[in-house]
């Protein structure tokens, strides 16, 4: 067991507009208290709805509760100001958005639209920047989410994000890098198994075709954003936690552990192996593997799932629909967790994975909740993601016996 005491425990709240409807007020305050009592509750991080008497209300009763409330903003997708198409990440074939090799065809059908603008366009990111500012009156802290690049369930191209006007303007090397990976594309048609074999990992064809210099232009590009808003917490004089993705897949968004922990008063990982939805691990290599074959017609399935394998450090099915949460070890969760610990210096708050989102498939049970408690014993504190709304408060007890008893 984690040491009595020993973790700050906090749980991300989301009641925007499509929640509101299903939950009544006294429901999600009585929410926020059975967290409290359960599993030792003591900082919320919220995305507040448009309806600032709830937000009022949800604030207040944190604070006669001893809570702390951290403003939750999201940065280049999901907020309030829409970017234009000409502001979205364009891949290097010219398309804005999305890719088309291995889309997720429920991408748009929940609660995010997953339009990333692009983090080398300083008028819309100041845009966004001033709206946070405006924002953190009365809040403790501030947390920030969706600041990087797109992930494969937004089809394979648009990892290869991004050739914008803006990433061109910044670093005269964008169009050699494009031209890299526009080869690549060509190369894939005739790639074999034992080409996969070869390279090894995904970081391994990023290095064989020259542009390990191009992703770290990335992710300098990403923590240079991120220290706008560290510099609008401390303008404040609140911490700022940041949510970084699992170590699995950092590299994709443009997240680099050390960069982002320079910034961050504390990072969060987003550990999600069990649901079935955005961010999530088996999900986003499913789509990334009906990429490759997309790609590369004479690849195999086996040889692209254990290329998959040697990327995340698990050894893979052999049939790609075996590729699902209930496939994943719960060890695998576990081994993220630690990883993550393990990758900055920074404090780190994992997430647990213990929400039954309605919309997504999901192989959560007490045990792997419990288990995921446990691989975080090296960490500051832990975060119950990604909707207190949707953690049963059989959950919230593990999590708080796990935690509190030694």
């Amino acid at each position: 067991m984690v040491a009595k005491g020993s973790k700050v425990v906090s749980a991300q709240l989301r009641v925007g507009d499509g929640d509101i409807p299903s939950y009544r007020l006294n429901e999600i305050l009585a929410k926020i208290g059975a967290a409290r009592q359960l599993a030792g509750l003591s900082r919320l991080l919220f995305l507040p709805s448009h309806d600032q008497a709830v937000n009022d209300s949800i604030r207040d009763y944190c604070s006669e509760n001893g809570i702390e409330v951290y403003f939750w903003y999201k940065v280049l997708s999901d907020n309030d100001i829409v970017p234009e198409n000409n502001e979205v990440v364009e891949d290097a074939w010219g398309k804005r958005g999305v890719g088309e090799s291995g889309l997720w065809n429920h991408i748009f059908n929940g609660e995010e639209v997953y339009l990333f603008s692009c983090p080398a366009n300083t008028k819309y990111n100041q845009l966004v920047l001033n709206r946070c500012r405006q924002s953190l009156a009365g809040y403790d802290g501030l947390f920030v989410d969706f600041f990087g690049y797109p992930l494969a369930i937004l089809g394979f191209e648009a990892l290869f994000s991004c050739f914008c006007p803006s990433c061109q303007a910044a670093d005269p090397r964008v169009a050699d890098w494009r031209r890299s990976i526009l080869d690549l594309r060509e190369m894939m048609v005739s790639c074999t198994d034992s080409d996969l074999k070869k390279w090894g990992t995904f970081d391994g064809i990023i290095e064989s075709i020259g542009l390990m210099d191009w992703a770290r232009f990335r992710t300098g590009l990403v923590s240079n954003l991120v220290g706008n808003y560290a510099d609008a917490a401390r303008e404040r004089g609140i911490p700022l936690g940041v949510d970084i993705l699992a170590p699995a897949l950092a590299g994709w968004g443009g997240h680099d552990y050390q960069a982002l922990g320079k910034h961050a008063t504390w990072l969060k990982p987003r550990i999600y192996c069990r649901v079935h939805g955005p961010s999530s691990i088996p999900l986003e290599y499913y789509c990334a593997a009906m990429d490759l074959k997309k790609w590369a017609r004479r690849l195999t399935m086996p040889a692209i799932l254990q290329f998959i394998g040697r990327s995340i450090g698990l050894t893979m099915p052999e049939n790609l629909h075996n590729l699902t949460p209930q496939f994943l070890p719960d060890q695998a969760a576990r081994d993220q967790i630690v990883a993550a610990v393990a990758a900055s210096d920074a404090p780190m708050h994992p997430s647990i994975e213990c929400s039954l989102h309605p919309d997504y498939e999901s192989g959560l049970t007490e045990e792997v909740v419990r288990g995921s408690v446990e691989a975080a014993r090296d960490a500051e504190g832990i975060v119950l993601g990604w909707n207190l709304l949707y953690v049963p408060d059989q959950f919230l007890k593990v999590v708080g016996d796990a935690v509190n008893n030694g």
